[in-house]
């Protein structure tokens, strides 16, 4: 199946998703148990207060103890978002914060340097993928646009190495097989292209760990050309990449167990977590381990879902679902679930 038909029956699909009403949810773990009891359990997810409204495709990021999530779209899967919420773990508790100042649909991600929030790229309300980067302030509760990524940017990914902002795109056959990638120096406001990995991972995340960034899952293109032209192959892929910014290379990794793109991935106690997303054969939380180069399965999240956002706060994983892809397909809002490892 193509990565446009994909696309599209689960955007058909998802008019009717993504809250799934008031059917029971639980936790898996290393036993079954309820959730709600388990607070401190570990393996164990935990139903948090849920977001509202509904949303998909948004970025996340911690900063200061509290989770900004950032654009997104709503129910109707058509509406772009600029909206800002913010969730107080301590007290399960979700607020708004000042909006950003224009929507954007999958974002690359949402990144803190410095006490800020960095959002990059994703498409606007007409679908169009932009350049944008957008920084927020959280003390001054105020938005600033910096220079622009160089090239349009959607389905990609980000993260922060010694302050340096570095951004993957993976923006189907107009880009390189590989991707693109750059860096963003907030000193100078300036970005300069770096070496993009060998295969696209349109739809995959990325984390960073010992100063090196991870780039793992999402469609490959393979290197495939139509009319000599790079082309989409339309293969979910389970390749890893680790790049190295001292040698400006990458390097492969062990493959992740299973296929799967659109999830979300964060950092904790030096492994990288990769929750959700979509694949035709597991959504079970995955962990790599750079210093054993393995991985390994943990507790999967209560539903299964893609497109949501996930970050760290207190040494737990918090997770915000976007579509939902398990039935009874009731729209509702954002569940939100915490994870201890």
């Amino acid at each position: 199946m193509g990565r446009n038909t994909i696309a599209t029956v689960t955007c058909c699909l998802s008019a009717v998703l993504a809250g799934c009403g008031e059917a029971p949810d639980s936790a898996t773990g290393p036993e079954a148990t309820d959730a709600r009891n388990l607070a401190t359990a570990s393996n164990t997810w935990v139903i948090k207060h849920s977001l509202s409204p509904w949303r998909e495709a948004m970025a996340a990021a911690t900063i200061n103890g509290l989770v900004y999530v950032a654009g997104g779209r709503k129910l109707d899967l058509v509406t772009a978002l600029a909206r800002v919420d913010v969730y107080n773990l301590s007290t399960d508790t979700w607020s708004t914060a000042t909006p950003m100042p224009a929507p954007r649909v999958w974002p690359k991600g949402a990144s803190m340097i410095n006490g800020k929030l960095y959002v990059s790229g994703g498409k606007n309300a007409k679908g169009v993928a932009t350049r944008t980067l957008f920084v927020y302030d959280p003390g001054t509760k105020v938005w600033s646009r910096k220079a622009d990524v160089p090239q349009p940017s959607c389905g990609g990914a980000q993260g922060v190495i010694s302050g340096k902002l570095y951004t993957y795109t993976g923006c189907y056959a107009e880009l390189s097989p590989g991707g693109v990638f750059f860096r963003y120096d907030p000193a100078t406001d300036s970005w300069i292209r770096r070496a993009a990995p060998p295969l696209d991972h349109w739809g995959g995340v990325a984390g960073m760990i010992n100063g090196k960034l991870y780039l793992v899952g999402g469609y490959t293109a393979d290197h495939c050309r139509v009319n000599n032209e790079p082309a989409i192959c339309d293969l979910l892929g389970s390749s890893l990449q680790a790049y190295d910014p001292a040698s400006n290379a990458w390097t492969s990794k062990a493959l992740m167990p299973f296929q799967i793109s659109s999830m979300s991935a964060v950092v904790l106690n030096g492994k990288l977590y990769v929750v959700g997303g979509q694949s035709e054969f597991t959504y079970d939380t995955q962990v790599y381990d750079p210093g054993a180069n393995a991985w390994t399965q943990k507790a999967r999240v209560p539903r299964v879902t893609e497109l949501g956002a996930a970050a760290v706060v207190g040494g737990k994983i918090v997770y915000v679902s976007g579509r939902d892809n398990q039935q009874p397909w009731v729209p509702g809002p954002s569940k939100t679930y915490v994870y201890t490892p």
